[in-house]
């Protein structure tokens, strides 16, 4: 029965705060539900299993590289809807935290927050903010605080990262903005879907969510042989 999940997702459809967060507070706004509280738990069981598959997915061979490049010029910070002990456990792990100056992740709020935030503490200029990132939402953020996007396309990650350095040299050298940004973000968004799928006509959270069970199951089989999967 999907009847808490899809009357939580109503909930905040306006806002879009998809969250355990608000997860929580739908709990607390509906404690005598059985169904909200099993939607809660479910959420963190969900977190809970990242360490296990997520966290033995070793990130970009060029990451490291580029990190290194962009910390001698630029105060890195790493903005995600990860939970944040997962993301700072993932980043010491692989050795990619020792060039990165704060790590936020969803439990501190959204992705354009942290940028806000972090702009107004440190005194960036608009051209002064550049958010690398995979997704529309990672544009928008930035965008929202006037900053600059450079994408890493979805399918082309390794090909985008091998391209960073020379995009990272027009950024410092302030010629990133105009027609070289353009055409990249215009790269980007062919490769996107004119909306996202839950914002399609009919669209069933778990009908979609069981699509991918076969990934899981290969992630899994992977990374953490015999181990139990959820579902859903």
């Amino acid at each position: 029965d999907s009847r808490a999940l899809n009357e939580y997702v109503q909930s905040y459809s306006k806002t879009k705060k998809w969250s355990p967060a608000t997860i929580e507070e739908y709990r607390n706004a509906h404690p005598k539900d059985y169904d909200v509280w099993k939607l809660w738990g479910w959420c963190r069981a969900v977190n809970d299993m990242f360490p296990f598959v997520s966290q033995k997915i070793a990130p970009f061979k060029p990451v490291k590289d580029c990190l290194e490049l962009m910390s001698e010029d630029a105060d890195i910070i790493v903005v995600s809807q990860t939970p944040y002990r997962d993301l700072a456990q993932y980043w010491v792990e692989h050795k990619i935290d020792e060039r990165v100056a704060l790590i936020c992740g969803q439990d501190m709020g959204s992705k354009a927050d942290h940028i806000e935030k972090v702009k107004k503490v440190a005194g960036y200029a608009d051209e002064e903010v550049l958010m690398l990132g995979d997704a529309d939402g990672d544009k928008n953020a930035v965008k929202k605080n006037n900053g600059c996007f450079f994408p890493t396309n979805p399918g082309g990650e390794v090909e985008s990262w091998e391209r960073l350095p020379d995009a990272f040299k027009k950024f410092t050298a302030n010629k990133y903005r105009g027609s070289f940004e353009n055409e990249l973000i215009a790269e980007f968004d062919k490769l996107l879907p004119e909306k996202p799928p839950w914002e399609l006509p009919g669209y069933d959270h778990q009908s979609e969510y069981l699509k991918r069970q076969p990934i899981r199951l290969t992630l899994r089989d992977k990374y953490n042989p015999g181990a139990p999967l959820l579902v859903m």
